[in-house]
C-alpha cells in the first residue's frame, strides 16, 4: 500500500507505535495501527485459521 485512506480499518506495521508519517496519518484518520501478532489474534477471534 502506498498511502493511507479513510476506508482503512487496520494498518499492519512492524512497529505499531511508530511515529512515521504513514502511521500518524493513519491514526489521524481513525485507523488502528497493529502488528502481525495482533492481526493473527483478530483473524483467530473471527474464527479464521492461520
Amino acid at each position: 500500500m502506498d498511502r493511507v485512506t479513510s476506508g482503512l480499518t487496520y494498518l499492519v506495521m512492524a512497529d505499531p507505535d511508530s511515529g512515521s508519517t504513514k502511521a500518524r496519518k493513519a491514526r489521524d484518520l481513525g485507523t488502528e495501527c497493529i502488528d502481525l501478532a495482533a492481526l493473527e489474534a483478530i483473524i483467530q477471534t473471527a474464527g479464521g485459521a492461520i
